[in-house]
C-alpha cells in the first residue's frame, strides 16, 4: 500500500511543479486537455482546480484496514487513477510550455494556441529574398542529425527556414510521443496486469468506488472511450516520420523546405484539431449515459 501512496504522491507534487504561471499556456491547456464541448477562449480560474480537489481528498483519507479487502482494493484503484491523471496533467503542461516558449522567441507556429491568441500561419518571419542570408545555411546531413539520422548532401538552405522548419517537426513528433505517454501512464490503471502493451477495454478492472465519496468510478466507460482514442494513435507510425524527414532530404531547396515548413504548419494545428473534435465526440457519448461534464472520466478523458 505504501508504494502506492508514494507513488500517487510523487506524481500530484510532479503535476504542482508542472503548473504554469503563464495565462496562455493554462488556456492552451483549457483548450485540449479539460472538458469542453466548444471553444472558449476566457480562463475561468485554475483549468486543474478539479484534478486539485479530488487530489487533496484522496490526501484526507484513511487507509482501510486488512479487513476490508474490497475497500483496499478500491483505494488502491483509485490511487492509480489519481496518479495517471497527475502524471499525463504533468505531461502536458511540460509540451505546452515548450510550445509556448518556441513560439514567443523562435516565431514557430502553435498549434495549441488558443485561437486570437496573436498566432498566425504564414511565413512573414522568414526572408523573402533567400539569398540575403549567408553564413547561417544548414545541409539536409546538418537537418537529419538533429533527428538522429545521417547521410550525405552538400546543398544548403537558408537557416532562418530550416530551424523553422526543424521546429515544426519537433512539435508533431513530441504530440504523437506525448500521446502514447499518455496512454502508458493510463494503462497502469485501465489494464494493470496487461504487460505486452496491446489495449482491450473488455479487459479493464471492475468499478471501483471513489473512497471520498462513496460513489463508483464508471471504469468501463473511460476504457471504452480510451479505446477510441488509442486507436487514432495506432494509426501514427514511426516509419511516417522518419520518410518524411528523407523525403525533405531528398529535395533540399529554400521554396521545397520553405513548402515544408508551411505544410508542416497547417498539419500541426489539424493533428490538434482532430483529436480535441474526437474527444468531444466521446464527450457527448458519456453525457448520453448520464456522467456529468465534470466527473474523473471525463476529465481522464481529455488527457488522453
Amino acid at each position: 500500500m505504501q508504494k502506492y501512496m508514494d507513488d500517487f504522491n510523487e506524481a500530484a507534487e510532479e503535476m504542482q511543479a508542472a503548473f504554469s504561471s503563464t495565462s496562455a499556456v493554462l488556456q492552451n491547456f483549457q483548450l485540449h486537455f479539460t472538458p469542453s464541448l466548444e471553444d472558449d477562449q476566457s480562463l475561468l480560474g485554475d483549468p486543474l482546480a478539479v484534478i486539485k480537489d479530488h487530489v487533496a481528498k484522496m490526501r484526507e483519507c484513511t487507509v482501510p484496514p486488512a479487513s476490508s479487502l474490497q475497500a483496499r482494493l478500491d483505494f488502491v484503484q483509485h490511487l492509480q487513477l489519481l496518479r495517471s491523471i497527475c502524471r499525463t496533467v504533468a505531461l502536458r503542461l511540460k509540451d505546452l510550455e515548450l510550445f509556448n516558449t518556441v513560439n514567443q522567441k523562435l516565431g514557430v507556429a502553435n498549434p495549441f494556441l488558443v485561437s486570437g491568441g496573436g498566432e498566425d500561419y504564414n511565413n512573414s518571419d522568414a526572408p523573402r529574398n533567400f539569398q540575403e542570408v549567408t553564413g547561417d545555411d544548414w545541409t539536409a546531413s546538418e537537418f537529419l542529425e538533429f533527428f538522429g539520422l545521417s547521410r550525405g548532401g552538400k546543398r544548403r538552405v537558408n537557416g532562418t527556414l530550416a530551424r523553422k522548419l526543424r521546429w515544426l517537426l519537433e512539435i508533431e513528433k513530441r504530440f504523437n510521443d506525448a500521446n502514447l505517454n499518455a496512454r502508458y501512464h493510463f494503462m497502469a490503471f485501465l489494464q494493470p496486469f496487461e504487460r505486452d502493451g496491446a489495449y482491450n477495454p473488455a479487459h479493464a478492472p471492475a468499478e471501483h468506488q471513489i473512497p471520498y465519496t462513496g460513489k463508483p468510478f464508471r471504469t468501463g466507460a473511460l476504457a471504452e472511450a480510451a479505446a477510441h482514442v488509442f486507436r487514432e494513435s495506432d494509426a501514427t507510425t514511426n516509419y511516417a516520420h522518419i520518410r518524411k524527414l528523407n523525403q525533405i532530404a531528398d529535395n533540399w531547396t529554400n521554396e521545397e523546405v520553405e513548402a515544408a515548413a508551411v505544410q508542416q504548419e497547417k498539419e500541426n494545428a489539424n493533428n490538434a484539431q482532430t483529436r480535441l473534435k474526437s474527444k468531444r465526440e466521446l464527450m457527448l457519448r458519456l453525457l448520453s449515459q448520464g456522467i456529468p461534464e465534470d466527473d474523473l472520466v471525463m476529465i481522464a478523458l481529455f488527457l488522453l
